[in-house]
């Protein structure tokens, strides 16, 4: 169902159109790996914040093999509804979840390593 966005201009509502499936629902998480010092009374001194990956998860209803219908661990996932502003996107776990009064679903979850640009 298409919405009417009334207020705030800016608001998202919804997710774009995926090739191969309908998007319920996307999460992307960023994070950094971190080494703390502390001075010789215990207290922190100082931190390093490193390595920083985004951790991408979402559910979907599969209509296709191609896109996000093809998706499986260890493969290159394209989102038309993300797209990362440095590196590639990598599946590392899918989960299917079947009802028996609704739709068949899939889960998934995979992460962004900025620096590897390649699939």
């Amino acid at each position: 169902m298409a919405a009417t966005i009334k207020g705030t201009a800016g608001l998202v509502f919804g997710t774009t159109t995926e090739t191969g499936g309908f998007l319920h629902n996307l999460e992307i998480q960023n994070k950094t790996e971190k080494a703390e010092v502390r001075n010789e009374s215990g207290e922190f001194a100082g931190v390093a914040m490193y390595n920083r990956t985004e951790e991408i998860s979402g559910e979907a209803v599969l209509t296709g093999s191609s896109g996000l219908g093809g998706i499986a661990p260890a493969t290159a996932l394209t989102l038309s509804s993300y797209s990362p502003s440095a590196g590639s996107i990598f599946v590392d776990e899918v989960t299917t979840k079947y009802s028996n009064t609704g739709w068949k679903t899939t889960s998934f979850k995979a992460f962004c390593y900025p620096l590897i640009t390649s699939s």
